[in-house]
């Protein structure tokens, strides 16, 4: 074995260090992957849950479209509608200042004001709901909670909930004289007046006699510049009158907007036949029904439920459209787009949380991970961390009203993370504060766990004689909750007839102008709350010294705005008309133009960015009332 010798060398250290460098450069590059795949899964996940519930919310509107409201419009916490707002994108949450003990809405919540969600009288029954038991003719609104407040000068009732009847017969006579009046009808006198110190113009309802009854007027008038004598038109909506005792004439005031100060303009004249009138229902405490049809009870405002008097079942009254059933005419406010809500159907127990060998729980998938835990009701600095001003913490999901600071657990109406109604009953699941982790939310996986039984209590937390131990497999429930990144599902629709405005006023969410060329085409303009929605126009042209008629011609409202004309600083909305080259519309012709589009918004936060998903389709209600 002599002369032999090892030829093999061992691997040096630089060889090592080499080697790791390169291992170390690489599983450095994996690792950067990872952040950037995961939000790239959770963008997609995000998108296809947003699509789900645009489309789910598209859907239960298809299949209800005689409950249509006329408009959604965005409003400011005091109920002004802000006809000038971008819907988005771009979208803003709260406003970070605190005005009047409230942060301000922004675009991607406040379109939350309901303007006539329309319903005939349903059949009167005896049903409970959180509140109690009660018996009238039950409607559910279509959106809940609504926003109201305790009316402080009539204990019992309640304050944002406006219900009228469908528009009267318009009879014009003289105030001078009696005019003969059916029960349906209203008379009118468009002359001027002046009533305490106000200019007015005169209303009967001969065969109403009872002052505590309310009538909503809309209409609209003319003033006058002094100096300049310029003619601007105005409107009002819905201007409360109570008929005379003794079925006498009654005087319609008329108080123009502080920018037409009575220094500066007069009211010259109301406008002849573009007046409506409408019976309002009288709120009433539940089950204190009289002989008179038109009234209803707030019985439920988290879940959205009105009794009406199960009188007016089946009565019929005389419109401006004939003789119909009565119907209603429901103006409300949302209280929060964020508040999710899905209906489940509870399925028979399918866990076995405590291994005790059969199952004894159901698990429910909600759409959305990630709920906003409120923690104890007892604390209002708990709850899981938001990025909104108002509530630095969430603690519950209904605030006395939205936008306001919470000062102590008294300001929470719903203090609960994940609110459960079974809906045959009106009553809330029990899930104690103190359940064990299987008896209560995973909040992180967006699942709850319900137990095979449960106590069915009502707004006191208590159960009913025969709500106890209620087996729920089988039981229709409402899941009302928040999720983190504020999600919201918002509507949006094309107000339903839209009024041509002659004057240089500026248009609101239900007026158009007309815009004529100016070396460009023939422009319809909108307020820019409109923007992006769809409506259907009738219109005339002339070409070649004959007129050819548009039926029904649909157009999309810009997302882009041009000044109107009449007001610089004011941004429109804006289609152009289609017509042929060297065609020329009357300026006094008539359009007409409907509401076509609902649309369906889903919006939510990715860390600082606002997402969202919209779907729209055409949607009319098919009945008028």
């Amino acid at each position: 074995m002599k002369g032999l010798s090892n030829n093999r060398k061992g691997t040096t250290l630089v060889e090592i260090l080499v080697v790791m460098l390169v291992l170390l450069v690489g599983i450095m590059t994996v690792i950067q992957l990872f952040p950037t795949g995961f939000r790239v899964v959770r963008a997609a996940e995000s998108q296809t849950i947003a699509s789900k519930l645009a489309q789910a919310e598209v859907e239960r509107w298809k299949n209800m479209p005689g409950n249509l409201p006329d408009g959604i419009l965005p409003v400011t916490s005091d109920g002004t509608v802000i006809n000038d707002q971008n819907p988005g994108p771009p979208f803003e949450g709260f406003s970070p200042t605190l005005v009047n003990g409230l942060y301000e809405a922004g675009n991607v919540i406040n379109s939350r004001y309901v303007r006539n969600e329309t319903t005939p009288i349903p059949v009167g029954s005896y049903f409970t709901s959180g509140a109690g038991a009660a018996y009238g003719s039950k409607y559910t609104l279509a959106f809940s909670p609504i926003e109201v407040t305790a009316d402080p000068e009539n204990p019992g009732l309640y304050l944002g909930l406006t219900i009228k009847s469908g528009d009267l017969q318009r009879r014009v006579g003289s105030a001078d004289s009696y005019i003969y009046l059916r029960p349906g009808q209203y008379g009118i006198d468009y002359d001027l007046t002046t009533v305490g110190g106000d200019p007015a113009f005169m209303v009967c309802f001969s065969y109403d006699r009872n002052p505590g009854h309310a009538y909503h007027i809309s209409y609209s008038y003319w003033v006058e510049h002094k100096r300049t004598g310029e003619a601007t038109l105005l409107s009002e909506v819905d201007q409360t009158v109570r008929p005379d005792p003794n079925g006498d004439w009654v005087p319609v005031p008329i108080r123009p907007p502080s920018d037409y100060p009575p220094s500066d303009y007069d009211v010259v004249e109301v406008e002849s036949g573009a007046d409506s009138c409408a019976r309002g229902f009288v709120q009433v405490p539940p089950q204190g029904w009289s002989g008179d049809p038109y009234e209803f009870a707030l019985v439920d405002s988290i879940m959205g439920v009105v009794a009406f008097n199960p009188r007016a079942r089946n009565m019929t009254e005389r419109t401006a459209r004939g003789v119909r059933a009565i119907t209603a005419r429901i103006d409300y406010k949302i209280y929060d787009p964020r508040i999710l809500r899905e209906d489940k159907i509870v399925p028979a127990v399918n866990e076995d949380p405590f291994n005790t060998g059969q199952n004894t729980h159901s698990a429910i998938k909600l759409a959305l991970r990630f709920i906003l835990n409120a923690g104890s009701p007892l604390s209002i600095t708990d709850g899981d961390a938001t990025d909104n001003p108002d509530e630095p913490t969430f603690e519950g999901l209904v605030k006395k009203r939205l936008g306001m600071p919470l000062s102590s657990p008294a300001d929470l109406m719903v203090a609960q993370s994940v609110l459960i109604i079974d809906l045959a009953t009106g009553l809330r699941v029990e899930i104690p504060s103190d359940a064990p982790p299987f008896y209560a939310i995973d909040y992180k996986a967006g699942v709850v766990h319900l137990p095979e039984t449960a106590n069915l209590i009502d707004w006191n937390s208590e159960p009913l004689p025969d709500t106890r131990d209620i087996p729920l497999a089988g039981r229709h429930l409402r899941f009302f909750y928040r999720a983190d990144g504020d999600w919201s599902v918002q509507c949006q629709k094309a107000y339903s007839y839209y009024l041509r405005k002659w004057d240089t006023s500026r248009v609101d969410y239900r007026h158009f102008k007309l815009r004529a060329p100016q070396g460009g085409p023939y422009q319809l303009l909108f307020a820019r709350c409109d923007s992006g929605k769809n409506v259907t126009v009738d219109y005339s042209y002339w070409l070649g010294g004959a007129e050819h008629k548009v039926v029904g011609k649909s157009y999309r409202l810009s997302d882009d705005w041009v000044a109107d004309p009449d007001a610089p600083a004011v941004r429109c909305s804006y289609f152009n008309l289609d017509i042929p080259p060297g065609a020329t519309i009357d300026p006094s012709t008539r359009i007409v133009v409907a509401g076509a589009s609902f649309r369906a918004r889903v919006t939510w936060r990715d860390g600082k960015s606002w997402r969202f998903v919209d779907i729209d389709t055409d949607l009319t209600r098919n009945s008028s009332p």
